[in-house]
């Protein structure tokens, strides 16, 4: 087991979109006022006390997604990342509080719905640490590396990907042993 400590920083602004278990009461959003968008936008974003955070299931989505891209031997990194890679903390905390409130006009549901004005929350300039856990000591930190920086460039991270959320490595470090 190895443990890497890496950084991503954003190329594209990150738009949040969390889905809530009550927000089908709010489907119509035609009927809410520009405040109340407002709020439903931040409460939608991954936010606490502390501020705006990604978590780790979408990073290791991310991450895993990438590997498809990376060959490790005769198969794909990402099924091995997905039986070997654990993250450390539940919550990767942004580096900034700045954010703006993005609209746009959709469909509500999709291609057959009513068009509504539709609102999110957007970080333009933003950068986060993280710490993951490779539990096989085999496994070469070049494939998680290319892994990364193919999710980034390819993929990107939460809502409005591709186009949103694109980011690079600027931090790859790995430690050896762990806990």
């Amino acid at each position: 087991m190895y443990k890497v400590i890496g950084t991503i920083e954003g190329v594209t602004p990150l738009r949040f979109n969390r889905y809530l278990l009550n927000d089908r009461q709010s489907a119509n959003r035609k009927k809410m006022t520009h405040e109340e968008q407002v709020e439903n936008a931040l409460e939608r974003s991954y936010r606490d006390e502390k501020g705006f955070y990604v978590p780790s299931a979408a990073l290791r989505k991310c991450f895993i997604n990438g590997g498809k891209k990376v060959k490790i031997g005769r198969g794909y990194a990402s099924k091995l990342l997905e039986a070997i890679m654990i993250f450390d903390e539940d919550k990767y905390y942004l580096n900034t509080k700045d954010y703006e409130i993005q609209q746009d006009v959709v469909r509500i549901p999709p291609v057959t719905g009513a068009r509504v004005l539709q609102y999110w929350v957007l970080i333009r300039k933003w950068k986060l640490s993280f710490t993951v856990s490779i539990l096989d000591d085999v496994f070469p930190d070049g494939g998680l590396k290319d892994a990364i920086v193919n999710a980034g460039l390819y993929n990107g991270l939460l809502d409005g990907r591709p186009q949103l959320g694109r980011f690079e490595l600027i931090e790859f470090k790995r430690i050896k042993g762990g806990k």
